[in-house]
């Protein structure tokens, strides 16, 4: 029988066995169940330790690889999230980067103030100091700074602009151009003479097209450019593109727009005017103004020839208005027969161009613009030397929407200008009709030969649109000379000096061949015979005098019944053409003069045939009347005498009262006859009205203003003598300033005072100087002279050159 202690034993042992077992078995388990717990948390660094020999040992080993291998994935994935972070950061930053520089170079569409700030963030962006943006010039295909930092001033004289392939080769055209170490590259030597160490060139292109090239670098050394900046720049060089984009068409549309409304105003300004001359310099301003042009110039085609017909500059060129050229000798003419807008870069180098013109003009670079109006050549409006740089096609743009304006306004202003003339004609044919019926009035009336032929002259002035007038009378008929007998708006002494042989100068030529001359530019023709006029020192310097002052010049002959007289020159300032209107007004003219010389002739006649009678009948009345009274005065007288020596008193004083009433009426009779000897208009009217009949026979119809005022006692009774002298002085005054004088407005001032009778005649022409005038004995100044002496009057004469003159005379009454 077993004990109970061997059976005790033999339960505890196997179940201490067993439970020993157990635990060496599930402790293993539990480390393992642990582990894998806290690896669930994040816990990878878990080891389990196992020495059981069998399969927990092995599954416990498994386990740590496991859990290494996770361990060692997950540090190499948190290294992946930090580098994948970082990168995020980055790019987070250069997002907000470009949309800072987005956002900046976006507020304004300044082109000048995009490109600075774009420059000036991208620098920022790098750290780098030296910098320039270049914008492309497609005319030029250079690339020309439009915004720089941190170069010097010789760099920017050398470089403002360089081509293109200088910057940018073409098989780089589309990539940025990074040069870490320029000592090390060949290439791109302007920047390492600046002193330039590392340089980054980014093209800047928007929608294919190349606007420019934006440019980075630096003086302190080598300097790399990582990737991450490489790509940032083509962000920010795509983000400035898009803003150059913009501010170009910006600055583009808003040109265009400035274009439009410049031209819509300068279309409307030379539509509205009509005046030619205004039109065509209101032209050359606005081609200068809108192309920014040294100057600007129209020529207007004449004929063959090209005529310079406005300037249009601030400098002085060396040309005046009126300069011709013809039309087949200048490269102008080759635009004008093309129709075609000329460009020239270099006129002077230009086989077409006239050189000397070239020169005239300072011209470098050159814009020829045709006006043509269908297939009529009207002009052309050239520009010369840009002062921005070369003439691009925008201005040849411009220039050919203004030349379209200009062809309306000038057809305008010639349409109107053409009404304009033929009102004109019109109304210078119903003048002259009234002209030639004043003529007539003229010739008519009784006046002396050489007031009606100041008249006369008078009136060409204002009927043929003349300056000066001159008529010749011919002195000899056998070859002779001609003097003037009548000027208007020549010197005074072109009457007494001037003697031109038939044949010379241009009336020669008129009275030698009998017919009319016109010449319309005299410094164009060569001197007409003029060789012993230029020996003569007294006259040539007059005649000299004439032809520089005047440019036009229309001559006819003067014939009277089938004779020359002489001839009739006419003068005109600026050069001119004469029609057949003009010339056959002139002749029409000329016969109306010569009907006025023949007329003077037959009055003159005449008159002397009625002086003869005159005198013969006063000397028929002196002899019926006063001769008789007078013999029977003495008959009286010698009746008394006897009867007073027969001591008859009675008889002999009737005898004297019979002489002294017969001695009465011879006087009255002889007071008669001499009453009958003053002038008529003083006989009937008296002087007041004298004078102011002379000022509107003669002063008002030749076209001056006048003026009679009278002050003091109108009834005073002046003596016949003083009444008589002073018409005659202001005659003669008058007849000066209506000569010579080139007045436009004359007074006369009379005051009738008892004690002192002044007469002033007064004219606002160019004067005179007193001294030379008396001592030359000019102006009927002796005339006048010697009746101031037979008045006993005091004459006064004041002038001066251009300032009018003043002739005064005062008497006692």
């Amino acid at each position: 029988m077993v004990s109970p202690l061997l059976l005790a034993l033999g339960v505890i042992v196997p179940t201490l066995v067993v439970t020993r077992g157990v635990r060496h078995i599930t402790r293993p388990i539990e480390d393992l169940t642990k582990a894998a717990q806290a690896m669930a948390q994040g816990e990878f660094n878990q080891k389990i330790v196992a020495r059981t020999g069998d399969e927990i040992e092995a599954l416990a080993g498994q386990f740590n690889l496991m859990a290494a291998q996770i361990q060692e994935s997950y540090g190499t994935l948190e290294q992946r999230v930090a580098a994948r972070t970082n990168e995020l950061a980055a790019l987070t930053k250069q997002f907000a980067i470009l949309n800072a520089i987005s956002a900046s170079v976006n507020e304004s569409l300044d082109l000048e103030e995009t490109l600075n700030r774009v420059l000036d963030e991208t620098m920022g962006l790098l750290n780098l100091e030296v910098g320039e943006i270049r914008l492309l010039d497609e005319e030029s295909d250079e690339l020309i700074i439009g915004a720089q930092r941190g170069m010097s001033p010789e760099f920017m004289r050398r470089a403002e602009r360089q081509p293109v392939t200088d910057i940018l080769p073409s098989a780089a055209a589309n990539q940025p151009i990074i040069i870490e170490d320029l000592l090390t590259h060949p290439a791109y030597s302007l920047p390492r003479e600046e002193g330039l160490r590392a340089l980054a060139i980014f093209p800047l292109r928007a929608r294919e097209r190349l606007l420019g090239v934006l440019c980075l670098a630096t003086r302190r050394g080598p300097r790399p450019v990582a990737r991450s900046e490489r790509e940032l720049l083509r962000s920010v060089s795509d983000q400035a593109s898009v803003a150059i984009e913009n501010a170009q068409l910006y600055v583009e549309t808003r040109r265009r727009v400035d274009e439009i409304e410049t031209l819509f105003a300068v279309q409307q300004a030379i539509t509205s005017r009509l005046d030619p001359q205004s039109v065509l310099q209101l032209i050359a301003d606005e081609a200068r103004r809108l192309t920014l042009a040294g100057g600007a110039f129209v020529f207007m085609l004449e004929r063959d020839e090209l005529c310079l017909s406005v300037i249009s500059g601030e400098q002085a060129f060396d040309i005046a208005v009126g300069f011709r050229m013809p039309m087949n000798q200048s490269v102008t003419g080759v635009a004008l027969q093309s129709g075609q807008i000329l460009r020239l870069a270099d006129a002077g180098q230009d086989p077409r161009t006239n050189q000397d013109l070239v020169r005239r003009l300072k011209a470098h670079s050159l814009v020829i613009v045709p006006l043509v109006s269908g297939p009529r050549i009207i002009g052309s409006i050239s520009v010369v030397n840009k002062t921005t740089g070369p003439f691009t096609g925008d201005d040849e743009r411009v220039l050919s929407m203004l030349a379209s304006s200009a062809i309306i306004g000038l057809e305008n202003a010639r349409l109107y200008q053409e009404e304009q003339d033929r009102r004109y004609e019109a109304e210078q044919r119903r003048q002259v009709a009234e002209g030639l019926r004043d003529i007539l009035t003229v010739l008519n009336s009784s006046r002396p030969l050489n007031e009606i032929l100041d008249y006369i002259v008078a009136q060409g002035t204002r009927l043929l649109g003349s300056e000066a007038v001159a008529l010749f009378r011919l002195q000899d008929k056998n070859g002779g000379v001609l003097k003037p007998q009548a000027v208007l708006g020549l010197p005074p002494e072109y009457l007494t000096l001037v003697e031109i042989p038939v044949g010379e100068a241009i009336v020669g030529r008129v009275v030698q061949q009998i017919k009319p001359l016109a010449v319309p530019d005299i410094t164009k023709i060569p001197p007409v015979g003029t060789d012993s006029l230029q020996q003569d020192p007294e006259q040539w310097p007059l005649l000299a005098e004439t032809t520089s002052r005047f440019r036009a010049m229309l001559g006819v002959p003067l014939v009277i019944k089938n004779e020359v007289y002489g001839g009739i020159m006419l003068y005109y300032t600026q050069p001119r053409e004469f029609t057949d209107e003009e010339i056959g007004l002139a002749v029409s003219f000329a016969d109306q003069v010569a009907l006025a010389i023949e007329n003077a002739r037959l009055f003159d006649q005449a008159e002397q045939a009625a002086i003869l009678e005159e005198r013969q009948r006063l000397a028929r009345e002196l002899h019926d009347s006063v001769t008789q009274a007078l013999y029977g005065v003495t008959m009286f007288a010698e009746a008394a005498a006897r009867l007073l020596g027969a001591g008859k008193i009675e008889l002999a004083t009737d005898h004297l009262n019979e002489l002294r009433g017969t001695a009465q009426e011879a006087l009255q009779e002889m007071r008669l006859l001499l009453f009958e000897l003053r002038p008529p208009v003083l006989e009937e009217e008296g002087l007041i009205a004298a004078l102011q009949t002379r000022l509107e026979a003669v002063e008002r119809r030749s076209g001056l203003a006048t003026e009679l005022t009278v002050e003091g006692d109108e009834e005073l009774p002046v003596p016949p003598k003083i009444e008589e002298g002073l018409y005659r002085i202001a005659q003669e005054a008058l007849n000066n300033a209506l000569k010579h004088a080139q007045a436009r407005r004359i007074s006369i001032y009379l005051n009738l005072d008892p004690q002192k009778i002044t007469l002033e005649i007064a004219d606002d022409g160019q004067g005179f100087d007193p001294v030379k005038v008396r001592d030359h004995g000019g102006l009927g100044l002796q005339g006048m002279a010697e009746r101031v002496n037979q008045l006993g009057a005091c004459l006064t004469l004041s002038s001066q050159p251009g300032q009018g003159a003043k002739i005064k005379v005062e008497v006692q009454p």
